[in-house]
């Protein structure tokens, strides 16, 4: 579960680390941004389990640990 912008090394570039390091990791991304901004196309087709818009709430967390694990 991570955030799109972080800061020093952004999202996208820490999510296409962490799948060169474990290709079967499962990673969620959390963002400010519509969840179908193209960006995140790629991503998606490359192996990013979901995407959620913020605000998220405590029970939309527990439900995608519940879907992803």
């Amino acid at each position: 579960l991570m955030d799109s912008e972080m800061p020093e090394v952004g999202g996208m570039e820490s999510f296409e680390k962490i799948k060169a390091f474990d290709s079967n990791a499962k990673v969620v991304m959390i963002t400010g941004y519509s969840d179908n901004d193209k960006r995140f196309e790629n991503a998606l087709k490359n192996g990013l389990k979901d995407i959620i818009t913020k605000p998220v709430g405590l029970n939309q967390i527990l439900e995608l640990v519940k879907k992803h694990l």
